[in-house]
């Protein structure tokens, strides 16, 4: 889904199209955190689930920092659409890779069915909502995602950079590389935290 968002925008005619685009693929992946998440917590241990976490939070960022200099480069020798066409095909092919090829032989931590009959065989998501603590956990997510994350990141530090303070693609490229970092180091640092001192 990401890679073929990829190629939907660098086909976009209109900002329209190329804003419909990219929310497919924020919808593509939007699985990628709630659920693992989930999944993980079946897998591992809760003492190390911070760092599980942290490990396929950074992992997933890899590609945010490798990817500006890259299309940098691309953009400066052939254009913004070529250097889509350029990022898709990874996308598509390492996506078809993983849904066909990887699988886990591990047995959970904490069975699925087992944790479904102890929550009455089905979730009950009016029955969550009535939790204090997980209403506020949701209302402060909620907040907090209309202002960070990589995804605002993404879409308005380049800008900035290029448009507002009109630097060169390679520049704008290495700064935003630079601040991508942080995207793998700083969750890794925070999951070991976690699972040291607590999640709060």
């Amino acid at each position: 889904g990401m890679g073929l968002s990829a190629g939907l925008m660098a086909l976009a005619q209109s900002f329209t199209q190329f804003g419909g685009a990219l929310i497919f693929g924020r919808v593509a992946s939007s699985a990628q955190h709630p659920l693992a998440n989930s999944l993980m917590s079946d897998w591992y241990e809760p003492e190390r689930r911070g760092s599980a976490f942290s490990i396929h939070f950074s992992g997933g960022n890899v590609g945010s920092v490798i990817t500006p200099i890259v299309a940098g480069y691309l953009i400066t020798r052939f254009g913004w659409h070529v250097a889509l066409y350029a990022l898709m095909l990874p996308g598509l092919v390492f996506g078809l890779l993983a849904a066909f090829l990887v699988k886990d032989p591990r047995k959970p931590v904490r069975p699925a069915a087992a944790a479904a009959k102890r929550s009455g065989e089905r979730l009950d998501y009016l029955a969550t909502l009535r939790d204090r603590e997980i209403r506020l956990v949701i209302v402060a997510r909620a907040i907090a995602a209309g202002g960070r994350g990589l995804g605002v990141v993404m879409v308005y530090v380049p800008l900035y950079l290029s448009q507002g303070l009109h630097y060169s693609a390679l520049s704008t490229s290495a700064l935003f590389t630079v601040m991508m970092v942080g995207s793998v180091a700083g969750p890794m640092l925070a999951g070991h935290l976690s699972d040291r001192f607590g999640r709060k």
